[in-house]
């Protein structure tokens, strides 16, 4: 028998919202974030790069910090994944579709789409994001 798996909902947040999110953990492992009462996994996100991280060695190993007005926080791809994240660079506009995650008590998110876009994006999330208060 097939099981039916059910991908759940990117909620529209800025950084500063995220960052203050409460991680809800499972063990060593982050289950969810607690954003305003919402269960929190995946994330859609528009921000600036403002640093860029990519280690093409043995382990592979991406990272680009983003910031969007509110906070910051990191983009963190492995292994062949760090292909979703070399053509970025300092200050790009990026939309970021994600899943939260802890490690060493530090948020991140691993990408599951990212897209450049224009800046004037920030200004309609942010909109955005000060209609759902």
């Amino acid at each position: 028998m097939q099981q039916e798996y059910k991908r759940n909902t990117a909620y529209k947040y800025r950084v500063g919202q995220i960052i203050t999110g409460k991680p809800v953990m499972e063990g060593d492992k982050l289950k969810h974030l607690d954003i305003n009462g919402k269960q929190v996994v995946r994330i859609n996100l528009i921000a600036n790069v403002i640093d860029k991280y990519i280690q093409d060695g043995e382990k592979k190993f991406a990272s680009i910090t983003v910031d969007d007005g509110t906070g910051q926080v990191k983009i963190k791809t492995f292994g062949d994944d760090i292909e979703k994240l070399t053509p970025y660079n300092q200050g790009d506009t990026l939309l970021v579709i994600g899943l939260a995650r802890s490690w060493n008590n530090e948020l991140y998110l691993t990408p599951e789409i990212v897209k450049k876009k224009d800046t004037t994006y920030l200004l309609i999330r942010k909109a955005e994001c000060e209609a759902d208060l």
